[in-house]
Formats: structure tokens, C-alpha cells, sequence
């Protein structure tokens, strides 16, 4: 069972988001570097496209 940080309990907030990021961060690097066809980003503000790889 994975600990609840929602209430304050464990780590700083600040140390908790950074691990947070980390996570995104490598799970995302891993997900572009592995795509073998083109990644579609839509921002809903401003409406715009990002064509990535």
C-alpha cells in the first residue's frame, strides 16, 4: 500500500512534489524516446498544435 501524502504525513511537500516531477519527467523522456511514430500535443490554451519527433 503506497503511503498518503495528501494529509501531511511523510515527506515535505516540497521534497514529495520533487519526487513527483522526477517520476513525470522520466516517465515521459522514456515514452518520447521510444515512440516510433510522430506524438500530437493539443494545448487547450492557447489552441495550438506541437508536433514532437
Amino acid at each position: 500500500m503506497k503511503p498518503d501524502y495528501q494529509n501531511g504525513d511523510g515527506p515535505t511537500t516540497e521534497a514529495h512534489t520533487e519526487q513527483l516531477l522526477c517520476a513525470s519527467e522520466l516517465s515521459y523522456r522514456r515514452l518520447f524516446e521510444a515512440a516510433k511514430a510522430g506524438i500530437l500535443i493539443l494545448d487547450e490554451e492557447p489552441l495550438c498544435e506541437n508536433i514532437i519527433k
